[in-house]
């Protein structure tokens, strides 16, 4: 570990802070995606349900309207995991300077931080293994309601 004074060491936390709530804001960015996009899907689900037939017209606005939805619904969840991870590198890059992965640092025989998070949980494509299973159920229920959508009745003319 390299000798930090305190002032240094005054400006690396306040600069820790700040990044690590920069990506705890874009975290929670994603679960809000998320759980609204969830319910939207659910009530718009419920809409479809509810008359029991849908003009053409209609069904082809609503299937539209789903699939952007999903479609601009994942790309916030990636552009924010990115966010986070720029962020997050920058807190990584510290906790590494403070020696917090070191073993026997702070405390006997074992490291402050355990060492996986000394690295990004990110996949190859920059996503977390929650960030898919949340695309992954915000794109079946987009699909879902796309494939009731078109083959719900269509009300006699």
């Amino acid at each position: 570990m390299v000798h930090i004074d305190k002032q240094d060491l005054d400006v690396l936390l306040h600069v820790h802070d700040a990044w690590r709530q920069d990506s705890m804001g874009h975290r929670q960015s994603i679960f809000n995606t998320f759980s609204l996009s969830m319910v939207g899907f659910l009530a718009v689900l419920a809409g479809v349900l509810a008359p029991g037939a849908l003009p053409g017209t209609l069904k082809v606005l609503v299937s539209i309207a789903v699939v952007v939805a999903a479609l601009f619904m994942t790309a916030f969840i990636i552009h924010q995991r990115r966010q986070s991870e720029v962020a997050m590198n920058v807190v990584r890059r510290i906790e590494e300077i403070l020696g917090m992965f070191e073993p026997d640092r702070f405390i006997p025989a074992q490291a402050l931080l355990p060492e996986p998070f000394s690295r990004s949980h990110a996949s190859w494509i920059g996503l977390s293994p929650a960030d898919l299973l949340q695309i992954l159920a915000i794109s079946l229920l987009a699909t879902g309601i796309t494939i009731i959508v078109i083959i719900s009745p269509t009300p006699p003319t």
